[in-house]
């Protein structure tokens, strides 16, 4: 699968130090939101960011993976 490369060096960064299973789940799923906007009118351009963690801004569409929800899940055990 292509994936699309990243354009934000910081957000780059947050993925690289995900779990390698962890991040390529993540990856897979960062592609998808990338061709779902890309096939879908009206959402325009994706700007990827961090708000806390990887964020994905456009006009209708918006995305955050929350690290957090894992990190009680693994305290939890």
């Amino acid at each position: 699968m292509r994936r699309k490369p990243f354009e934000n060096a910081a957000v780059a960064a947050v993925f690289d130090a995900y779990p390698r299973d962890v991040r390529a789940s993540l990856l897979e799923l960062r592609q998808l939101v990338f061709d779902t906007a890309s096939g879908t009118n009206g959402v325009g351009t994706l700007e990827e960011t961090l708000r806390g963690e990887p964020s994905c801004i456009a006009l209708a569409l918006t995305y955050q993976f929350d690290r957090s929800a894992r990190t009680k899940a693994e305290r939890g055990r």
